[in-house]
């Protein structure tokens, strides 16, 4: 059959074919040529004839190497006449410099005789679809890879848990994997046995309740403690659902696992604090500043009210309180009536204090502690602790007012005044309008200087006491309280205010200005009183010492860590400053084989070993299970010795169920890093402290590393 006439034959398809196919050919078997009637990639083509050959050439200059000869089969007498139906398949060819993806169809011509004479070929560019799947689905890869880092830097991992044939098998994405302390690519069946073996057995059944239902069609979720093969005990979050979409053999969960050690630990300090404070305080929150959410820790007289959900949480809002702020006092929670402003002002504080009063329970005490606080220094959650001072506080009152009484009515019975004053250590009254400093009551040196500087300016004279008596560290913000020029306006609106400082002898004080107004109302006279405070004080002091303190080994807390890291992120790193990473070596097997006790043996022989050698340099921090900190300051003479003092020590070291101890450590100095962060030293810290650990491991078993 001829080729024009095959063409004048099946124009009319041809012609419907060039709406949606980029190149129409037809091949005449019996002249071996190649008619080309369209071609919208080289239009140069169109209506040309051109030998088989030639064809073949031009595939083998544009048609990919690992492909073209294949092709090149394809369009052969003997493949074309054994064509009994179309046959398809896919070319890349480079066209104009660029690649293309060619969908072609071989559709074989039956001639007169019934043999094959030959075919046409339509031809698809099929590029752009193959560009726009690949970039759906590199998007969706991206976006899967973006929610997977997201999962991963919150410790959560997602798995699949499936029962066919009476046996279980789990399958773990390579975070849940890691959660759990499995390889990822093990077997399902053995990922399940060792996953439920390290279960602490006490809560298996809490486990396995959970599960039970789960595979009965309900949501579950359940928190318990699990023994890692190489970061030892963990505490895991496990929730789940029945995957009712599954079409496999059996029955299938679906679910996360999140390692919430960290925060458990601090929720757990929390309640240990709490636990430690009943005696002394009548309320204690736990408040997460990021959500507004406060967990009432202890609450028994219900200051709190009632509104309270399942779990005991409470949406923080100190101007709904059941007990009704006076509004006198309610200006002491403008800067923390929200749970937002708490952690603003708790910026740079070790611990907030504020008095308020109720006009249904009378006055309380407030302290605000940080109990966590991330890398930028705010307070991401923090303890409050209430304090019933109504006996005190009014009392306290009644003198202030009595006394203002007394200088208001200018009454002259010094024994009367005394009697009032004698609870003070001092009490002057000032007399702005006649510059004088009346002495009421006052402590033998105090009433010394004021008698040797009786002539000079009052403000003087006051702010001379407070640089003789006040500490250096609060002698500041003593001068600006003191400031009598600022004085009045900040006395507006108020009956008086106070602050407290340390003095020279350690002591706390509370210094106070009382406001005692003229017939016209302006501020002629005001009474200042100073109080002792030292118990109330080191009460809250010891709050946060606990909160810094680590009590398995008395070294300072990861708490108190992250606030020199705060600290350290605000002022900057110094040339001398050294830091060092420690994690203990083996903890995992003296757990296994003599018990936890051996563990926290080993612990404490470290923190013991460490702090001992190098703490006269700075300070040694215990931050996890194993993981220890030290930041030091020192030259490098110094910090040398410290270490092998350290090394000489550790190994004399013995303890009751172990005889040896052994740490990795990863020593970096500030002056290798110029111009470093904390956080640029922590990972070159981790990178050289996991470097000598995998060097000890590799030493004892070879290129097995065991934690």
């Amino acid at each position: 059959m001829d080729a024009n006439n095959i063409l004048d034959f099946n124009k009319p398809l041809f012609e419907n074919m060039s709406f949606f196919a980029d190149a129409v050919w037809l091949i005449d078997i019996k002249k071996m040529t190649v008619y080309t009637f369209i071609d919208k990639l080289e239009p140069s083509n169109n209506g040309t004839e051109i030998p088989l050959e030639k064809m073949h050439r031009n595939l083998s200059a544009k048609g990919h190497s690992e492909s073209v000869n294949k092709i090149k089969s394809y369009y052969t007498k003997g493949f074309i006449q054994s064509l009994k139906e179309s046959f398809a398949y896919e070319n890349q060819m480079s066209i104009g410099g660029k690649n293309h993806t060619l969908q072609c169809v071989m559709t074989p011509i039956v001639g007169g005789d019934g043999e094959v004479a030959g075919c046409y070929v339509t031809t698809r560019d099929i590029q752009d679809i193959i560009d726009a799947k690949e970039s759906s689905a590199k998007a969706r890869q991206e976006e899967l890879t973006s929610i997977a880092d997201v999962l991963y830097n919150a410790n959560i991992g997602l798995w699949n848990f499936v029962v066919r044939d009476g046996a279980p098998r789990l399958y773990a994405d390579s975070s849940s994997a890691e959660i759990i302390g499995v390889q990822s690519e093990q077997r399902a069946d053995d990922n399940y046995l060792n996953w439920s073996e390290r279960i602490v057995p006490e809560y298996m059944d809490s486990v396995l309740d959970a599960i039970e239902k789960m595979l009965c069609g309900n949501p579950a979720e359940v928190i318990y403690p699990y023994e890692h093969p190489s970061l030892g005990r963990r505490t895991l979050r496990m929730g789940g659902v029945l995957n009712n979409k599954y079409e496999g053999k059996g029955v299938c969960l679906r679910g996360y696992i999140q390692d919430i050690s960290d925060y458990n630990e601090k929720l757990f300090r929390e309640i240990e604090l709490s636990n430690a404070l009943l005696s002394y305080y009548h309320s204690v929150l736990s408040l997460d500043t990021l959500s507004g959410m406060a967990k009432v820790l202890w609450d028994p007289e219900g200051i709190y009210g009632e509104e309270k959900n399942d779990e005991g949480m409470i949406r923080l809002d100190f101007t709904k309180f059941e007990f009704d702020i006076t509004p006198e006092t309610i200006k002491s929670f403008r800067d923390i009536k929200t749970a937002e402003g708490i952690r603003k002002t708790l910026k740079g504080k070790k611990i907030l204090s504020l008095e308020f009063e109720s006009t249904a329970r009378g006055w309380f005490r407030m302290s605000i502690i940080p109990s966590y606080r991330n890398r930028e220094g705010d307070a991401d959650r923090c303890v409050i602790l209430i304090e019933y001072i109504d006996d005190v506080k009014k009392e306290e009152l009644k003198r202030t007012q009595l006394l203002k009484e007394a200088m208001e009515k200018e009454k002259s019975e010094q024994e009367t005044l005394k009697s009032i004053a004698s609870v003070y250590l001092t009490t002057h009254l000032i007399d702005f309008k006649e510059r004088t400093i009346k002495e009421i009551t006052a402590l033998k040196h105090i009433h010394k200087y004021v008698e040797e500087h009786d002539s000079d300016d009052i403000q003087y004279v006051i702010w001379g006491i407070m640089r003789e008596r006040v500490c250096v560290a609060h002698r500041d913000r003593i001068v600006d309280f003191t400031d009598f020029s600022t004085l009045q306006k900040r006395l507006e609106g108020k009956c008086d205010i106070s602050i407290e400082v340390l003095n020279v002898d350690d002591q706390w004080l509370k210094f106070s200005f009382v406001r005692v107004e003229n017939d016209r109302g302006s501020l002629d006279k005001v009474i200042y009183t100073c109080q002792l405070v030292d118990d109330i004080k080191r009460k809250e002091e010891s709050l946060v010492l606990m909160l810094n303190t680590d009590a398995l080994t008395g070294l300072y807390s990861r708490h108190a860590y992250e606030e020199v890291v705060t600290e350290l992120g605000e002022k900057g790193i110094p040339r001398n400053l050294w830091y060092i990473g420690f994690d203990v070596n083996g903890l995992k097997g003296a757990n296994d084989t003599k018990g936890h006790k051996a563990g926290d043996e080993l612990i404490v022989g470290a923190a013991g070993v460490i702090s001992s050698a190098i703490s006269s340099l700075g300070k040694v921090y215990r931050i996890g299970g194993d993981e220890f900190i030290a930041i030091l300051y020192g030259n490098e003479i110094e910090v040398e010795e410290c270490l092998a003092l350290m090394e000489e020590n550790r190994k004399k070291w013995k303890g009751i169920y172990l005889s040896e101890l052994s740490f990795s450590k990863g020593v970096v100095s500030a002056k290798e890093f110029p111009g470093c962060s904390i956080s640029d030293l922590e990972k070159e810290s981790d990178r050289r402290m996991y470097s000598e650990k995998r060097a000890y491991y590799t030493s004892i078993y070879g290129d097995r590393r065991k934690n």
